[in-house]
């Protein structure tokens, strides 16, 4: 960013360490991000409606379908994603670090069990689970109802190659906000190399300390029981839990601006540059940034 000059952006950054992956790096972002957000409001349409249901509205009730809530969560993202500048995310992005450290802390302390509340395996229901060597064992899970309520199955620190690249793309979801550095790089009222060193390390190091904190305690809890949703794993009637599922929703619902905002500057970079390779000059940038908006919503949102 230094060397291409401020503001900059991806295609700028990228010409300037290799002339010719500008547009490479402005397709990746676009879609990259696209995909990200698009996933967020599938997490959105899971976790609302199960959260009602355990509140206790029937499964049938228009409150627990999920495309209501997809289309609902519109009227709160709508005027997020049209912001330009991501420090008018500031504080949906501090209530977004707070839904996740709620649901680390409540996944330690399931671990912990401090107390009888905190039994991970209350209601547990004894079924066959096959493991990754292939061997079915009886053990059980946290939800129904059984005689011998046990939800632990075995832990392992390596559970084969294949797996653990598989496992791999969970990363991009959960270090997905490194597109944003170059923008707030722009936006940091001194731009030196130190306090960007200081945002990235912080920002970065903070994820990594909540993520092992809530992997590891997860894990321990329920070992190769764990779901890929780790709250299916707990009692779904639990306030705690219900709690829970309303963070994750909360959480991701700030982060979709958060996907958008780059997603839409490299797409805006693109058109640019075929406006240029066309001979003609860029795009109104207040016309620009309503389309590239709206596009983005409406293909997110899906039919």
């Amino acid at each position: 960013a230094d060397r291409a000059g401020r503001p900059s952006d991806f295609y700028a950054v990228a010409e300037a360490a290799k002339p010719g992956l500008g547009l490479l790096i402005d397709v990746a972002v676009t879609i990259k991000c696209f995909g990200v957000a698009t996933s967020y409001l599938i997490v959105v349409g899971d976790n609302l409606p199960e959260a009602l249901v355990g509140m206790g509205v029937a499964k049938d009730s228009p409150l627990a379908q999920r495309h209501i809530w997809v289309l609902l969560v519109l009227v709160f993202t709508v005027p997020l994603t049209f912001q330009k500048r991501l420090d008018a995310l500031r504080y949906t992005a501090i209530l977004a670090v707070a839904c996740v450290v709620t649901i680390t802390i409540t996944v330690v302390l399931f671990a912990l069990e401090p107390s009888p509340y905190f039994d991970p395996c209350t209601n547990a229901s004894t079924s066959n689970v096959s493991v990754s060597d292939g061997v079915s064992l009886s053990s059980s899970v946290s939800r129904g109802g059984g005689d011998t309520p046990t939800c632990h199955g075995p832990t392992t620190l390596f559970s084969g190659f294949e797996r653990t690249v598989k496992s791999l793309p969970l990363f991009i979801f959960a270090f997905t906000c490194h597109q944003n550095i170059i923008t707030i790089t722009n936006e940091l009222e001194r731009p030196t190399r130190m306090r960007a060193a200081i945002v990235m390390a912080v920002s970065i190091g903070a994820g990594l300390i909540v993520y092992l904190a809530g992997g590891i305690a997860g894990y321990s809890t329920f070992g190769s029981l764990t779901d890929k949703d780790i709250l299916e794993n707990y009692p779904v009637s639990k306030g705690l839990i219900i709690l829970c599922r309303v963070a994750v929703s909360l959480a991701v619902l700030c982060a979709y601006p958060l996907q958008a905002n780059p997603s839409r500057r490299s797409a805006i970079s693109l058109a640019n540059a075929l406006q240029r390779h066309r001979g003609h000059a860029p795009f109104n940038a207040n016309f620009a940034h309503i389309v590239a908006s709206t596009v983005f919503l409406l293909l997110s949102t899906g039919p």
